[in-house]
C-alpha cells in the first residue's frame, strides 16, 4: 500500500469517527430530559376533574417548553401553613396557588414585574 492510500484511510477513518461522535452527541441532546424544573402547589379543587385537567395541561406545557413540571395538590386549609413552612425553610414550590393571599407573605415574594412586562409584549 502506498503512503497516500494510508493517509486517505486515516483521514476517512478520523472523519467517520468524529462524525459519528458528533451525531451521537446531537442525538443524545434531543432525547435528554429537561434540566429546568417548575414546582407548583395547588389546593385540591372542588370541581371534579379540574386537578386532572390542570396536571395534564401543566405536563404538556412543560414538554413544549423543556421544563419538568411537578404539580402537588393539598387540602385548601393547609395552604397557609405549608406556605409559611416553605418560606421558613427557604425552599419548596416555585408557585403556590392561594385562595386569598395574606399580605404578610409579600416580603417573601419575588418581584415578577420584568416577567409580566415581557409577557405583555407577547
Amino acid at each position: 500500500m502506498s503512503k497516500n492510500k494510508i493517509y486517505i484511510i486515516i483521514i476517512v477513518t478520523a472523519i467517520v469517527l468524529i462524525g459519528g461522535f458528533l451525531w451521537f452527541q446531537g442525538a443524545e441532546k434531543e432525547v435528554a430530559k429537561p434540566t429546568k424544573e417548575l414546582k407548583i402547589l395547588q389546593w385540591d379543587h372542588f370541581v371534579p376533574g379540574y386537578d386532572e385537567w390542570f396536571d395534564s395541561f401543566a405536563k404538556q406545557w412543560g414538554e413544549d417548553n423543556g421544563v419538568n413540571v411537578i404539580v402537588d395538590h393539598i387540602n385548601v386549609a393547609d395552604i397557609g401553613k405549608r406556605t409559611v413552612a416553605e418560606i421558613a425553610a427557604g425552599e419548596g414550590h416555585d408557585l403556590i396557588e392561594q385562595v386569598s393571599p395574606p399580605a404578610s407573605f409579600e416580603p417573601d415574594m419575588i418581584d415578577l414585574t420584568d416577567v409580566n412586562q415581557e409577557a405583555k409584549k407577547r
